[in-house]
């Protein structure tokens, strides 16, 4: 089952990939005008927004592991991850390496602070997902 951030995403990163060579070809049609609405760092930051759910999205689907007790885990490392960040934060990469996370732009800020009003309100712990929690707890 897709979730809808999915095909977001999804486009956000082929608009990415593709985007150097969009504006080469928009300057060779001289229509450079139209690449100045392309907002190349508001849309790097949504890709690293919606990756975080989508790593999140493939620890709690598999079809041959239990996932209910990571629930609780995801929840809040999402909830983590929507904090608004005034100042880049260095954190260790999936491959052991450091990695900066630049600060949230003006634009991404309020984005984030929308969706972890969602994510408040839509998600929440159940006495289940306390009790596997317990019982698995990593």
């Amino acid at each position: 089952m897709a979730t809808r951030f999915d095909d977001l995403l999804i486009m956000l990163q082929s608009v990415s990939a593709k985007l150097d060579e969009s504006t080469e070809l928009l300057k060779k049609r001289k229509q450079e005008d139209h690449a100045k609405k392309i907002f190349e760092e508001l849309l790097d930051e949504l890709i690293r927004l919606l990756d975080y759910f989508k790593l999140a999205s493939k620890s709690l689907k598999p079809f041959n592991t239990p996932t209910l007790h990571l629930v609780g885990m995801w929840l809040a490392k999402l909830k983590a991850h929507l904090q608004p960040q005034d100042e880049p934060v260095t954190v260790n990469g999936a491959n052991g390496k450091k990695m900066t996370i630049p600060a949230d732009s003006e634009n991404i800020a309020p984005i984030k602070v929308h969706l972890l009003e969602q994510l408040e309100e839509k998600l929440f712990l159940k006495p289940l997902h306390v009790a596997a929690t317990y019982f698995d707890p990593l």
